[in-house]
């Protein structure tokens, strides 16, 4: 059985909670292409949708140009960030034929920076705070279970 983006047929288990949010219903193939995974573009339409409820959102997008963009900033936390983003990287690095992982594809010449910075869950908050055009303060927590929570009282402490 195919589910999304990889097979689950070895697994014991029989439940799946897949969120039901096509990026591409909200943002260019090209843009996808680049960098955008499901969680970051959800955490970023989630951000639009908030700061429209809140009235602070201008038609382009970004912060309305009479408030200070500085007094407003972002608190975000996944789990563990983007799993497809860890796998992408993973095989950025290593390279797998026939089930057998090659650790010499790309250990000697060494991978750019910018490859490994991919993985860090704060990038979603930072995408967030890019698109939004927001330049105070923000964070991102992760602490599995409590990412929630601890996300909310970072916030709080933060205001």
């Amino acid at each position: 059985t195919l589910f999304r983006s990889f097979d689950v047929e070895n697994y014991h288990t029989s439940i799946a909670a897949p969120a039901l949010f096509n990026p591409l219903d909200y943002f260019d193939a090209k843009r996808m292409d680049r960098d955008m995974t499901p969680i970051k573009g959800m955490a970023i339409v989630t951000a639009r949708e908030a700061a429209r409820n809140a009235g602070i959102i201008g038609p382009d997008g970004k912060i309305v140009q009479d408030l200070d963009r500085k007094k407003f900033g972002s608190w975000i936390g996944s789990g563990i960030g983007s799993t497809q983003m860890l796998i992408d990287v993973y095989r950025a690095i290593y390279e797998e034929k026939n089930g057998v992982v090659d650790r010499r594809k790309n250990t000697r010449r060494g991978i750019p920076l910018t490859t490994g910075l991919r993985i860090f869950p704060e990038e979603i908050n930072g995408d967030v705070a890019r698109e939004l055009g927001l330049s105070g303060w923000g964070g991102s927590s992760v602490e599995a279970c409590a990412t929630g929570l601890s996300n909310i009282v970072e916030a709080v402490r933060t205001i």
